[in-house]
């Protein structure tokens, strides 16, 4: 693919198109810190879920969107559950102190519409993953749940003064109307 802003024009596969407007987003992957400390992947840098160490070096953590845990979404929530368990993680090795078992969590809220809304909510375990290079953790889902909800802005309007239903097995709900 290659963009001529110029000409306000795309080439996809050698197929030019002259556009109005266009947006070009680039390939994810984990920030060039991460590259030049030679923690990733070529796209993410792996990472023990155990403390969030890199795989490639104990002593560099990466959280957040430049992380490859497992089955954890790329979210705010997630970083937030990440660097908790980095931080009790580092705290422990610096003091000696009591390390807790890494807890992960995980929540998305979605307007879909007016008075449309869904909540996907999930916890993780780090759970033991064999490579042959090494054994490391990486996080695991271990319940998921969907939860209707209104929407973000008022969470009154549209409910009707009834409570969000909240299944067990997301397959049951991908979209709840009020």
């Amino acid at each position: 693919m290659s963009v001529d802003p110029g000409a306000m024009a795309l080439s996809i596969d050698g197929e030019v198109t002259n556009v109005d407007v266009f947006n070009v987003i680039p390939a994810m992957k984990a920030g060039r810190i991460a590259e030049l400390a030679a923690v990733t992947d070529g796209n993410w840098a792996p990472v023990n879920a155990a403390d969030m160490s890199t795989k490639a070096d104990a002593d560099i953590y990466v959280l957040g969107d430049a992380s490859q845990q497992g089955d954890m979404p790329k979210s705010g929530f997630s970083a937030n559950s990440q660097a908790k368990v980095c931080v009790n993680a580092v705290r422990g090795a610096l003091t000696g102190s009591k390390v807790f078992p890494a807890n992960f969590s995980n929540t998305c809220r979605s307007p879909i519409d007016a008075n449309d809304g869904v909540k996907v909510a999930a916890t993780y375990e780090a759970t033991l993953e064999k490579s042959p290079r090494l054994t490391a953790l990486s996080a695991k889902p271990v319940k998921a749940q969907i939860c209707a909800r209104p929407p973000m802005k008022n969470p009154r309007v549209g409910t009707s003064g009834s409570r969000p239903a909240c299944l067990a097995d997301p397959s049951h709900a991908s979209r709840i109307r009020f």
